[in-house]
């Protein structure tokens, strides 16, 4: 498995095509499905960890990708802007280029 560069990312719902989007800086505002329209909130900052886990950050508003209840993960569970980085598993799919986005074990969105 090829670990995802740290860099800057569109992240890209596989099925839906839609973008995540964090709409402002508040402290557990929802991350939103979307268009992609070229908004600094639908840039993501994905940095690699040195235990091989990520962070996951808005380019827009700063705010870090959370699990909605800062806890272990649980299907239905949404996705919300927060002030404190969570880990995040980024797992290589079969298709070359594609990855899962995983906290604890939900597959939350792909990255393309």
């Amino acid at each position: 498995m090829v670990p995802l560069d740290t860099g800057r990312y569109v992240i890209t719902n596989r099925k839906y095509q839609n973008v995540p989007i964090l709409p402002d800086a508040n402290d557990q505002t929802d991350i939103v499905a979307g268009t992609q329209e070229g908004e600094p909130s639908e840039l993501w900052n994905i940095n690699l960890l040195s235990n091989g886990s990520y962070k996951i950050q808005n380019y827009g508003h700063g705010s870090f990708a959370n699990s909605e209840y800062n806890t272990r993960a649980s299907p239905g569970d949404g996705v919300v802007g927060g002030t404190r980085p969570q880990q995040w598993k980024i797992i290589e799919m079969t298709t070359k280029g594609d990855y899962w986005c995983v906290y604890s074990t939900m597959s939350i969105f792909f990255v393309h």
